[in-house]
């Protein structure tokens, strides 16, 4: 997934969350992309050549995630309605980015859908399909209380040391004034109890959570925040599918492009990225 903020559901943001006693707060985003292991799910049974197999994270919002013991977000509807257009049948499993591309090579899995960029693709095992959307970094405020300089207040990250490095140096934010939460839902709820004045993180999590039951009634400013660690690849989110399935890459860009053409695309994620508002 994107190499900006990619935070991991741990037993501590659990209890933070539970502690909350709100729906929405136990809604925290696990990363595809983590230092350590969740309990992956069992491997997918499909035997029919016509079944293709999906990877996701079990709780990566608004990209994949599960709820209701139903697979869910933007990539999951993206490639079920791919799958229908194109004639093919999709199963969705759990497994961890850290293992994500081993999987592949395995032949556990067919697809990764996972909330990657361009840039993460490791081409030795995946091909990158067509960009489905564009996600960058974005600096969220309180309307209310919003600065004339946000970087001249206290400013918060998800869990991430490479974005907090990056913010504290491009910025000239001293390390007083820069804090880190173990969720982006997180980092927005420090804006709210006034733990701090801004929030740093990917911008289509952040639109997800701001949109939420928890903090609809609070109004944010989410802008785009520029970086020297950001390119166009890392904007441009996309599928990984296996390197030896090249029809099926051509038959998931061909559904994209007839989704962009027809408007579908565009609907789906804004359904996503503003809670079906």
């Amino acid at each position: 997934m994107k190499t900006t903020i990619r935070t991991q559901l741990s037993v501590l943001a659990l209890a933070l969350l539970a502690a909350c006693s709100n729906q929405e707060a136990a809604k925290t985003e696990t990363p595809a992309k983590s230092t350590s292991e969740a309990t992956p799910s069992a491997a997918p049974t499909a035997t029919d050549a016509s079944v293709v197999k999906v990877a996701i994270s079990g709780d990566y919002r608004p990209f994949s995630f599960y709820e209701s013991q139903k697979a869910q977000g933007i990539e999951v509807e993206l490639l079920q309605k791919v799958a229908e257009k194109q004639g093919f049948k999709v199963e969705f499993n759990t497994t961890v980015w850290s293992k994500a591309y081993q999987d592949v090579k395995n032949k556990t899995f067919d697809v990764i859908a996972m909330g990657t960029a361009v840039d993460e693709a490791d081409t030795s095992v995946v091909v990158p399909t067509s960009t489905y959307m564009r996600s960058g970094d974005c600096v969220a405020t309180l309307h209310d209380k919003k600065l004339p300089d946000w970087t001249k207040g206290r400013v918060t990250v998800a869990d991430d040391e490479t974005m907090k490095e990056e913010v504290m140096k491009a910025n000239g934010i001293p390390a007083e004034k820069i804090s880190m939460e173990k969720t982006s839902f997180l980092t927005l709820t420090a804006l709210v109890k006034d733990k701090a004045d801004a929030a740093v993180g990917d911008c289509s999590v952040l639109k997800y959570y701001s949109k939420g039951d928890t903090l609809k009634s609070y109004t944010f400013n989410i802008v785009d925040y520029n970086h020297a660690g950001q390119t166009e690849e890392s904007f441009a989110m996309t599928l990984m599918v296996s390197k030896d399935k090249p029809d099926l890459v051509n038959k998931i860009n061909a559904g994209i492009a007839d989704l962009k053409q027809s408007g579908e695309l565009d609907a789906l994620v804004k359904k996503h990225t503003n809670h079906g508002e």
